[in-house]
């Protein structure tokens, strides 16, 4: 709540620095309706437009770090928009940290899936479910925590200090259970806008579709695209602000990570 709180003080600093970024996310989401792009099957279209969406946001996102961390004064250090050193780190970082997951969780999902087919069978339904059930809630949690942990990483590839693995696992050290729930709240906060967000969608592309005679339909799959964007963009807004607390309170009592000779 404290995350969320900080956002809505700072609001204009953070339209400020999200505004460009957002409109470009709106306009790339609105090409993708009027070519008609389909985001089911793989595309060049989709695959560009995946990239745009990707590249355009690592600019607040390192600039919300900053701001969150360092001060307020940060903001006035810091370009509109730009595509620098830390986005490009922040980039590599995201990207290490989806392999990071994805490679031995993906590999736990498959040793359970075999487990799961051998059991099924020699024993039958029941028994492949009795397995397959215990493992898939524990991987869950466990991919939660562990994502959540070595998400810090983030943080710390924005400001100037080490990133890695290493650092974010132990700035996340005590509080990781805290810290996912938290996240949670902060995922559950954004799903609950989006709800609201497409009935008001619904409720104005219905008024222009009376108005303009066309179908709800064209005017709903526009209309959604800004409250999505805005949303979205609050979304990671209030998580930069939740491990930014967290860099900042635990730094205290552990300076390593901050250590800004130290190899990034």
């Amino acid at each position: 709540m404290d995350a969320i709180d900080y956002c809505w003080r700072y609001r204009r600093l953070a339209l400020h620095f999200g505004a460009i970024p957002l409109v470009i996310g709106m306009i790339a989401s609105w090409a993708m309706i009027w070519f008609e792009v389909s985001t089911s099957e793989p595309s060049i279209e989709l695959f560009a437009i995946a990239i745009v969406q990707m590249l355009i946001f690592l600019a607040p996102t390192v600039t919300w770090y900053r701001i969150v961390t360092y001060g307020e004064h940060e903001a006035t250090a810091r370009p509109v928009f730009t595509l620098g050193r830390l986005e490009v780190r922040l980039l590599l970082w995201q990207i290490l940290l989806v392999i990071g997951l994805i490679v031995p969780f993906g590999l736990a999902g498959a040793l359970v899936a075999g487990l799961s087919a051998t059991v099924k069978s020699q024993f039958g339904d029941l028994a492949a479910i009795a397995v397959a059930v215990p493992f898939a809630i524990a991987g869950v949690i466990a991919f939660a925590v562990t994502g959540t942990r070595l998400a810090m990483m983030l943080a710390l590839a924005s400001l100037d200090t080490r990133a890695g693995f290493k650092p974010a696992w132990r700035l996340t050290r005590g509080i990781a259970f805290r810290l996912t729930g938290a996240l949670a709240v902060i995922i559950l906060a954004v799903v609950l806008f989006m709800a609201l967000a497409e009935l008001m969608a619904w409720l104005i592309g219905m008024i222009f579709a009376i108005a303009t005679e066309a179908t709800a339909s064209q005017v709903l799959a526009y209309a959604r695209v800004p409250a999505q964007a805005v949303i979205n963009l609050a979304g990671l807004y209030a998580t930069a602000t939740l491990f930014g607390f967290v860099y900042k309170a635990r730094a205290e009592t552990d300076p390593a990570p901050m250590d800004p000779s130290a190899p990034v």
